[in-house]
């Protein structure tokens, strides 16, 4: 009995350790397109075309590129982006990247499909020297040895992806052409910082448009001007709840840089409210604690009319400093008496990024330690070792006959109650 309470301790261990490391998110993969002014190609073996390349082969590739002659560094980055929206279509049969497929003519062009967090490989380019610089209009800063960062930001009221795709990619090949003209070389990246899906179009006469849910909506916001600024995503535009009635708050975009004090930091957002020329105001606070964590204790909601309510989380939100904090389902905002709501899908923030980082860092998962998968595993683990142990246990009572025939003498008779 003991080796088989040994048994069952070692194979319910080994049950919690499959279960936690099969649980773990996997990061995020977004494809991305390279290329650069020079028409000198790359160095080295290019990694095959359609597997998955991780951070440290990404961040290879670029090495390779910077080895040669250090160019400047530029990145454009999409809030999502898929493989599926480079075989996706206008609506004159045209692709949505036209100036994109004609820059590969004389330059040395690679396309990745999946990389994991470019972001990340990008970031550890500051071993080299490489410091990052966000450039917001089409003036061109003095560059030397600097990733010069082009957030191309999200739909603009009316457009659907396609068209939002086919005006970046104009956007993208004129700023391309602008520094390739001031620049001796230039290294442009062009990928997303999360992945997006698009599910596959029937044919049929009447092409639909990108769901109404996420028309207009600013999937990242981030405050400027500030070392520490804030960022903050969600998956879809918010939905604010009053009395009942449910709002869609898109066009969202940082007011100002936030506010900053001793133990606290405030983000203020914007929105346009549906589709009527209201606008709602949004100041999320997030309070530091001397035990080195910042965590996200309220967001005010403020009408057109200056009326202020005040939304607490129903989750804790919360991470280390220097981390960011996210979480695959909704968070809910509510006020004291339940009136009016707030709710973020798929939420990702971090305060304190500091003015050079693009991406965010490391998260903090609200998933528990013990998730439903882990629960399964378990409870599957020790019924099948009870059924073990209770078989055991009948072998174990199984008694040897004590009582043998005699050939010689009398044979042996049992009674009903023995």
């Amino acid at each position: 009995m003991k080796m088989a309470s040994s048994k069952m301790y070692l194979t319910a261990v080994l049950a919690v350790i499959l279960g936690t490391i099969f649980s773990t998110n996997a990061h995020s993969h977004v494809p991305v397109l390279l290329w650069e002014s020079s028409s000198v190609g790359a160095n080295g073996a290019t990694p095959a075309a359609l597997s998955a390349m991780e951070v440290d082969e990404f961040l290879d590739v670029l090495m390779r590129r910077l080895d040669r002659n250090s160019p400047v560094v530029a990145l454009f980055a999409e809030d999502s982006l898929s493989v599926e929206d480079f075989s996706r279509q206008s609506s004159e049969a045209q692709s949505t990247f036209p100036a994109l497929q004609s820059i590969k003519g004389g330059n040395s062009l690679e396309f990745f499909p999946s990389v994991q967090s470019p972001m990340k490989a990008l970031n550890r380019l500051s071993k080299l020297g490489y410091k990052w610089e966000e450039v917001s209009g089409e003036v061109l800063p003095e560059a030397d040895k600097k990733i010069l960062l082009f957030n191309l930001g999200g739909l603009k009221g009316g457009e659907d992806r396609s068209q939002m795709l086919l005006r970046h990619d104009k956007t993208v090949a004129s700023l391309f052409k602008q520094m390739v003209e001031k620049y001796s070389d230039v290294l442009a990246v062009y990928t997303g910082r999360h992945a997006s899906w698009t599910a596959p179009e029937s044919r049929r006469v009447r092409r639909d448009a990108e769901p109404t849910t996420t028309t207009g909506c600013n999937t990242v916001i981030k405050s400027t001007g500030n070392s520490s600024q804030i960022m903050l995503y969600t998956s879809e535009c918010p939905v604010l709840t009053i009395n009942g009635t449910n709002f869609n708050l898109s066009s969202g975009e940082a007011v100002g840089p936030p506010d900053t004090r001793k133990s606290l930091i405030r983000m203020v957002a914007r929105y346009k409210v549906d589709t009527s020329s209201d606008k709602a105001t949004l100041r999320f606070r997030f309070n530091f604690t001397d035990s080195g964590y910042w965590q996200l204790i309220q967001a005010e909601y403020e009408d057109s009319r200056n009326q202020k309510h005040l939304l607490e989380p129903t989750t804790v939100i919360k991470a280390p400093i220097n981390f960011s904090y996210s979480c695959g389902s909704t968070a809910t905002f509510q006020s004291a008496d339940k009136s009016v709501s707030l709710k973020l899908k798929n939420i990702k923030v971090q305060p304190l990024m500091g003015s050079t980082r693009a991406d965010f860092a490391a998260s903090e998962d609200c998933v528990p330690f013990f998730t439903i998968p882990i629960w399964s595993g378990l409870f599957v683990t020790f019924l099948l070792l009870f059924i073990v142990a209770w078989g055991i246990d009948m072998m174990m009572n199984i008694h040897t006959m004590d009582r043998f025939d005699d050939p010689k003498g009398k044979p042996l008779v049992f009674n009903a109650q023995e």
